[in-house]
């Protein structure tokens, strides 16, 4: 007797009476293996059998967890880009020209170290809100079949993004070898760019899961999430960095201040009382 096939997701009884728990989420994220390359290289070639393996608790015989493989191209941009951003990059350019209006108000208070200190300080924020608003979407993403578990959504969230990370890390360094103002050109380019990729690969993953008119609209419904994400994440690590870098702003001018106040003391003329002659 053959088994038979959910219509919502595409697999077996057999492999649904054995769904991914918490335990396995958890295995998803700190365990290691070998495997990140194939499940790289099958998400391109057919991203369907990676989705499918996603829904069963145990696909480590298999894959690498797509949350790992995530966060570990996360992290490698996040190092390129820190090795990168060195006295002449783009990067460098950027973040002073950011600065300009407070240099314009006292050159003082944008010193070398403040910048330095700024662009670091972006490299640890970025991938801390990338993981925080990715894992609110997976966990939010409800397109995947009825039915489907808590953590098959997040494994099939990020299985999802897995290409367009990937694609992300040379469209981004890239940009350091333009000019400034090419720079804002290519990096509105590489943000379409992301969300198209993620709508393919989910077109292609859902396949034998939903119709075409079904993929059709989840895919573009998932191009749209990673888009918000994309333009979320980058907005709240530049605030979150704009806050850390006022908070250094403004210490730095108490201290200017202070220094300017004791060096007028200093230079200031001793009043001499007035001595009217005697009569």
């Amino acid at each position: 007797m053959m088994p038979e096939t959910d219509s919502q997701t595409g697999v077996t009884h057999q492999e649904t009476d054995s769904r991914p728990g918490w335990d396995d989420l958890l295995g998803d994220v700190f365990d290691l293996n070998i495997r990140a390359s194939k499940t790289i290289w099958m998400l391109f070639k057919s991203p369907a059998e990676v989705f499918r393996a996603a829904r069963v608790d145990d696909w480590t015989n298999k894959y690498t967890p797509s949350v790992r493989v995530f966060f570990s191209l996360v992290a490698l941009l996040m190092l390129l880009k820190f090795i990168w951003a060195g006295e002449d990059s783009t990067y460098r350019e950027t973040f002073e020209m950011m600065m300009e209006p407070i240099r314009e108000m006292d050159p003082r208070l944008v010193s070398p170290e403040i910048i330095d200190s700024a662009m670091n300080r972006y490299w640890l924020i970025y991938p801390i809100s990338v993981g925080v608003w990715y894992v609110f979407a997976a966990f939010l993403t409800f397109i995947w079949g009825k039915g489907t578990p808590t953590t098959s959504r997040v494994r099939l969230f990020f299985a999802g993004v897995i290409p367009s990370t990937l694609i992300t890390i040379p469209l981004t360094l890239t940009t350091n070898l333009f000019p400034l103002s090419a720079m804002m050109m290519v990096a509105a380019v590489t943000v379409l760019i992301v969300p198209t990729i993620d709508g393919i690969t989910v077109w292609r993953g859902l396949k034998g899961v939903h119709e075409k008119a079904g993929r059709f609209w989840r895919a573009v419904l998932f191009g749209f999430i990673t888009l918000i994400m994309t333009l979320l994440l980058s907005i709240s690590a530049t605030f979150i960095n704009g806050i850390w870098l006022g908070m250094d702003l403004a210490q730095q001018a108490k201290v200017l201040k202070a220094a300017d106040e004791a060096a007028a003391a200093e230079t200031e003329e001793p009043v001499v009382p007035e001595v009217l002659p005697e009569d």
